[in-house]
């Protein structure tokens, strides 16, 4: 018998299987906020620096968006 009783044990286990499940989704997260992936440089910046990023990444990112954008403020 485990001094913590059986409550530690099993709780031991979601422990366990919690580490299991949000380490890749953590790890994950870091490697997008950190752009390495094509896709995703630049996207830092959009996030953490007040939503500004040179006009050359957005294209690359968003062009819908951008397209959009570019449409609102000519029609008002």
């Amino acid at each position: 018998m485990v001094t913590g009783g059986p409550w530690f044990v099993w709780l031991q286990r979601v422990h366990r299987w919690a580490t299991y499940l949000i380490t890749p989704v953590l790890i994950g997260h870091i490697v997008i906020a950190a752009g390495l992936p094509p896709g995703y440089r630049g996207v830092a910046r959009a996030m953490h620096l007040g939503g500004r990023l040179p006009l050359q990444v957005a294209q690359r990112l968003w062009p819908g968006w951008l397209d959009r954008q570019r449409g609102a403020h000519h029609d008002s």
